[in-house]
């Protein structure tokens, strides 16, 4: 196999891995045995690419998840006070609560963390000196 046939299916591998392809879904795929595909798994640089990939895929999907959400929210908050079902008015409200203390709680839990990585950083700092 040449090079640029390697680096083709590899790219090819890298995109179903990264999709949430298995590794025996993928090496069927890619006409490979799974312990080649396992293998390639283990080398670092493979690895990253799957790994980068991956994260890149996800970003784009929160990135269209977040610009929906004030749209969501908006319905959710007509549903609430302009339904005719009060049992569909209960659960709008129901859900714009729990998606408001959600909010918040992980707006917490990501200050304390950039709390604790500032401490850490300003410990770490004093002790290198």
């Amino acid at each position: 196999m040449d090079a640029d046939h390697e680096t083709d299916a590899d790219d090819l591998l890298v995109a179903d891995l990264a999709g949430g392809m298995t590794a025996v879904g993928a090496a069927a795929k890619a006409g490979l045995h799974e312990r080649t595909v396992r293998r390639k798994l283990e080398d670092p640089a493979f690895r990253a690419r799957v790994d980068g990939l991956r994260a890149e895929i996800v970003g784009r999907a929160v990135a269209v998840l977040g610009r929906s959400m004030t749209t969501a929210a908006r319905q959710l908050l007509k549903l609430a006070t302009g339904a005719k079902s009060e049992g569909v008015r209960r659960a709008a409200c129901k859900d714009l609560l729990e998606m408001a203390l959600k909010a918040r709680s992980g707006e917490d839990v990501e200050r304390q963390l950039k709390d604790l990585v500032e401490r850490v950083e300003r410990l770490t700092e004093k002790g290198c000196k």
